[in-house]
């Protein structure tokens, strides 16, 4: 009996939630009836005042009509008294075009005729400076030049007959071509000298690496005497502390002796001696710390253990919780969106599902029907079918959980008008319990808000922002 009603109760508990998401629909849809109420009151005083103004302005233009009229009669026979005149105006202004023609005609020639003086005179403008800088400069170099002339006069007078200059330029000439052979003869001289210098110079770079190889021979002898002169210090002291002498070494020595075959077995007893490495005092005491440092990373191991399968234990519990969490709530959004899709498409069907058991790794699939349609998946459906469906599951969620404020940018933008009705009529039974902030271009949805703010450029490159409260714009209206 206790299973039967906790059935029932069970039964009960989803009636009572269905029936209290529609009632929580009807009370929505009725408020969207009252908001719509007002405002389609608001427009009728709005537009009864508009007609008012119209009646109003409609008898003043029947006045002026009347007025109109008696003076439209008078110009008639004005324009009938004056249609003889007004031909002969038109003459005189036929004329007068033909005339005005002829003279913008001239005008344009005489200012191009200007232009070309203006440029022509620009011209000769700078011809002239050019020509005064040219003559500037002509008149200095003719300064120059007397100043020249006079200098050389002067030379001319003081300089002997020509006949004497004559005879002095032969003997330098003669002078000059002695010099230049015993010039030839020095240069030859000269580079034989220089030569026998590249040559000695030569056979000194030759005699200086010689020497130095000389001297790097002697000296890599000399470091190899020294390494002999230690290794012989160094026997002598090993000598010394074996309590024997270099004689009595000498004597023991067969004639037979090989240096080398003694050298092997000396380094075959070191590398003996060193596999049997060094002897340790301390292995009994390094013993029992390591046990003791055994024992206590044991307790350590085990602690670990424990506390990795309390950690496993709480893994499994918080698993569990969070499938539990999971499930519920993915059935609650699934409920509400399989209430909310219909209300929004006035129809059709729609549900979430998962992809798999395991809901920790689960995917979430959904499944839209739109009315008159048969889709299999949501991947079929139009631009604007998507945007709604995305809709009703947001505000599905936001139903269970609903955030202070929204904000919801160019939702609108692939939705025609009928389904921008629909959507604002969601978000304003949503805004009871949460602020939308929502950015759009569609006059539809603009009017649902309550306060606009836009943005607009009084200057180029200077952008503000201009805010409007709708109420105090209607109260400002109807005042």
């Amino acid at each position: 009996q206790i299973q039967s009603m906790e059935q029932e109760h069970d039964q009960l508990q989803q009636t009572y939630n269905q029936q209290q998401g529609q009632a929580a629909q009807i009370n929505a849809q009725f408020k969207m009836m009252q908001q719509r109420r007002t405002e389609l009151k608001t427009q009728s005083e709005r537009f009864e005042k508009e007609y008012d103004e119209c009646v109003a302005q409609l008898h003043d233009i029947q006045q002026e009509l009347a007025k109109t009229k008696s003076n439209c009669q008078d110009a008639i026979i004005k324009q009938e008294s004056q249609a003889k005149t007004r031909e002969e105006l038109m003459i005189d202004r036929d004329e007068a075009k033909q005339y005005l023609q002829s003279t913008r005609d001239q005008l344009n020639h005489a200012r191009e005729q200007m232009h070309e003086c203006e440029i022509k005179l620009q011209t000769a403008r700078s011809q002239k400076g050019s020509l005064q800088q040219g003559m500037t400069r002509l008149q200095d170099q003719i300064t120059t030049l007397k100043d020249r002339k006079i200098i050389l006069q002067s030379e001319l007078s003081s300089m002997p007959p020509i006949d004497t200059l004559k005879k002095s330029l032969s003997r330098a000439l003669d002078k000059h071509v002695s010099i230049e052979v015993e010039l030839n003869t020095s240069r030859t001289s000269m580079e034989a000298l220089e030569q026998d210098f590249r040559n000695l110079e030569e056979r000194r770079l030759n005699t200086e690496r010689d020497i130095n190889k000389v001297r790097n021979t002697l000296e890599s002898l000399r470091l190899e005497l020294q390494g002999w002169k230690v290794k012989a210090d160094t026997l002598q002291e090993q000598l010394k502390e074996t309590e024997l002498t270099l004689e009595e070494v000498l004597k023991t020595l067969t004639p037979e002796a090989d240096v080398e075959q003694w050298q092997n077995n000396l380094e075959q007893i070191v590398k003996r001696i060193n596999r049997l490495g060094p002897i340790n005092l301390m292995a009994i005491d390094e013993f029992a710390s390591c046990q003791e440092r055994k024992s206590y990373l044991d307790k350590q191991v085990d602690d670990l253990q424990a506390g990795l399968a309390t950690l496993e234990e709480a893994i499994a519990k918080i698993d569990k919780e969070t499938k539990n969490k999971f499930k519920e709530t993915f059935d609650l959004v699934n409920n509400r969106f399989q209430e909310l899709f219909p209300t929004i498409f006035g129809g059709g069907k729609a549900y979430l599902e998962l992809n798999s058991e395991d809901l920790l790794e689960a995917g979430v699939t959904m499944m839209a029907c739109p009315p008159g349609k048969r889709n299999s998946s949501i991947y079929l459906l139009s631009g604007g079918e998507k945007s709604l469906t995305a809709i009703a599951l947001i505000f599905s969620i936001f139903y269970l959980n609903p955030a202070p404020f929204c904000m919801l940018d160019e939702v609108d933008a692939a939705l025609d008008d009928a389904n921008v009705v629909r959507y604002t009529r969601l978000v304003k039974a949503m805004a009871d319990k949460t602020q939308f902030i929502f950015i759009s271009h569609n006059k539809i949805s603009i009017e649902m808000g309550k306060h606009l703010i836009g943005v607009t450029m009084s200057e180029p490159g200077v952008s503000r922002l201009v805010s409007v409260d709708i109420a105090k714009a209607i109260d400002l209206a109807g005042a």
